[in-house]
Parts: C-alpha cells; sequence; structure tokens
C-alpha cells in the first residue's frame, strides 16, 4: 500500500483472502488514496455477507467523492470528480482576467515529486524562448508543442493523446530573443470539455 497517490485507474481484489484486510477504515483509506481521481476503482469480489460490512466501512471512513456500485459480482468503490482545493490553469497567464495565479488550495509543503519525463516524445519548444505555459483543468495537462498539441494525465504523466495543429507555436519556434508569450499572448484556452487553440 506504499504506492504513489492518484496513479491507479483499476485496483481489483478477487482474493477473498485478502477481502477481510480491506474491511478496515484504515486499509480503505491506503488504497483510496492510490486511486486515480476522476474516476480510479476499486473492485472486490465480495460475499454477498460482506458486501454491507463493506459498505458500512467506505461510509464510515469518509472518503471523499466515494461512490459504490455493483457491477456483476463486484462491489465498485469509485473515486469521483477532483481533489478539493485543486485549482486551474486555463489560460497563458493564469485565467481569463490573466491574473497569474492559481485558486489552488492543495498544494503546499512537503512538495514531492508524482511523475517526472513523457511517456511519448512531444515536439517541446526550447525553454529559453517564453513560450506559452502548459494548461490545467480537471485531471489534464495540455502542452503546446512545435505544430501540435498534445494532453497528458496530470497524475500520471501518461500521454493521452496528441492533435497536429500545423503553425501551432511558430511564434515562438526560434533561438532568437524575443518577447514570447509574456508579450504576444498565448495562442489556446482549456475549459472542462474542450481546448480552444
Amino acid at each position: 500500500t506504499e504506492l504513489p497517490p492518484y496513479f491507479a485507474d483499476l485496483v481489483l481484489v478477487e482474493d477473498l483472502s485478502t477481502v477481510s484486510a480491506l474491511l478496515t477504515e484504515e486499509a480503505l483509506g491506503k488504497v483510496y488514496r492510490v486511486l486515480h481521481p476522476y474516476g480510479g476503482k476499486l473492485a472486490v469480489l465480495l460475499k454477498s455477507s460482506q458486501r454491507d460490512r463493506f459498505a458500512k466501512r467506505v461510509k464510515s471512513a469518509r472518503l471523499e467523492g466515494a461512490a459504490l456500485t455493483r457491477v456483476e459480482n463486484y462491489t465498485v468503490l469509485e473515486r469521483t470528480g477532483g481533489l478539493r482545493g485543486a485549482g486551474t490553469w486555463t489560460h497563458n497567464e493564469g485565467d481569463a482576467g490573466n491574473t497569474r495565479c492559481s485558486r489552488d488550495d492543495l498544494v503546499r509543503p512537503p512538495f514531492g515529486v508524482l511523475w517526472f519525463g513523457a511517456a511519448d516524445p512531444v515536439k517541446h519548444l526550447d525553454r529559453h524562448t517564453r513560450h506559452p505555459r502548459p494548461l490545467v483543468v480537471a485531471d489534464r495537462l495540455f502542452i503546446q508543442g512545435i505544430g501540435e498539441l498534445n494532453a497528458v494525465d496530470l497524475y500520471t504523466g501518461r500521454h493521452l493523446w496528441k492533435k497536429d495543429v500545423p503553425g501551432l507555436s511558430e511564434p515562438f519556434d526560434t533561438w532568437l530573443w524575443q518577447p514570447g508569450a509574456q508579450a504576444l499572448g498565448g495562442e489556446m484556452a482549456a475549459a472542462d470539455d474542450a481546448v480552444y487553440v
């Protein structure tokens, strides 16, 4: 259970001998901690006599965003929605008001690393060209590359998709000194249901 937080899309428990160990608030909290926000699931194969006890433990553990359902013989505990206090970065300068500020109340020291690097190569812009900032909405990180837009899972670093966008980042693809996105502005904005380029 000492795994990184938020990385698991699915934890599957089919061994009935280990189910009893899950029926404590402490154990449920440790497993819930590794579930990915926005839909990570713990699917447990339970005997009918264990289902009510499991539901009571989930309720008494007060797991934020927890939802219980049944899928065939499995009891499924889902982590719905995001983390309370997590912020967004929807425009190049933070938000539509260019505040350069996130409303994030969650991130505080001590800091740690959930992931680093990229699963797939992204045509990154040189960091010295003052290129547009990545955007963050819900569980997605949108990275602007040279002629492409990439979506990365915010909690795991998993590359989700890439969309070719000819001409994207052209003003920033240079080794010459230039005012960058600070003066030119960003080329995209993100919302809960879309990215605008």
